[in-house]
């Protein structure tokens, strides 16, 4: 395990952190191989932005179900299915990546409805409720 040196972060400024928020797992579990870094360019150039807002909307759209913690881990991660195989055919990737783009995606829907859950408290805290 070896963690992503500060170039890739340095040379994508702002978006290098929401890259981080969309695929947690890269930061961890940096690429050594030339195609591992390429696969990574190439995450970043086609599936970033498209995830960036796709996620987001599916956290507040999953929210709106109200089926618990386990049964939203759940969603989460077929929803992640759904997207990894759609992203497989679109990217025309071997099985391995695919399951890396998963497992991605299931910790960055997580991630994301954590980050949602905690604005949500603080704005609460400071934000009066009169209606």
């Amino acid at each position: 395990m070896r963690a992503l040196s500060s170039d890739f972060i340095e040379e994508k400024k702002i978006w290098g952190w929401l890259y981080f928020l969309v695929f947690p797992l890269d930061f961890f579990f940096a690429p050594e191989d030339p195609d591992g870094v390429a696969f990574q360019e190439e995450k970043y150039s086609e599936l970033f932005p498209v995830f960036l807002w796709l996620l987001p909307l599916a956290v507040l759209l999953t929210n709106t179900v109200s089926i618990g913690a386990v049964g939203m881990f759940f969603l989460f991660g077929v929803l992640s299915a759904m997207l990894s195989v759609l992203t497989s055919y679109h990217l025309r990737l071997e099985a391995g990546k695919t399951i890396e783009i998963l497992l991605n995606l299931w910790a960055g829907l997580i991630l994301i409805s954590l980050s949602l859950f905690l604005l949500a408290f603080l704005l609460g805290i400071f934000i009066e409720n009169e209606i």
